[in-house]
């Protein structure tokens, strides 16, 4: 949050599935990332080019938490490490 408050977008990896997002063909992928652009009080505020009505989307901070997984070379995406990228000004 520190960063997005600072104005700087963070991108970051998630097992997909664990995302919930209604706007995924099917059970939605094994692996996705997003655009982390801002917060408010419930939810962080997304840009997903990965569907349509993806602009500005939000999930909660539990959600995004509990999907937030780096690459992991198996079958099963929540096994990788809690990572992010931050991209600065």
């Amino acid at each position: 949050k520190t960063e997005l408050r600072s104005g700087n977008p963070v991108v970051a990896p998630f097992a997909g599935r664990m995302l919930g997002n209604p706007n995924f063909t099917g059970e939605g992928p094994y692996y996705h990332m997003l655009v982390i652009k801002g917060f408010d009080e419930n939810h962080f505020i997304t840009n997903d080019v990965g569907t349509r009505l993806g602009e500005n989307y939000q999930y909660t901070e539990g959600v995004l938490l509990s999907a937030l997984h780096d690459w992991h070379n198996t079958d099963i995406a929540n096994l990788g490490e809690k990572k992010v990228l931050v991209l600065t000004k």
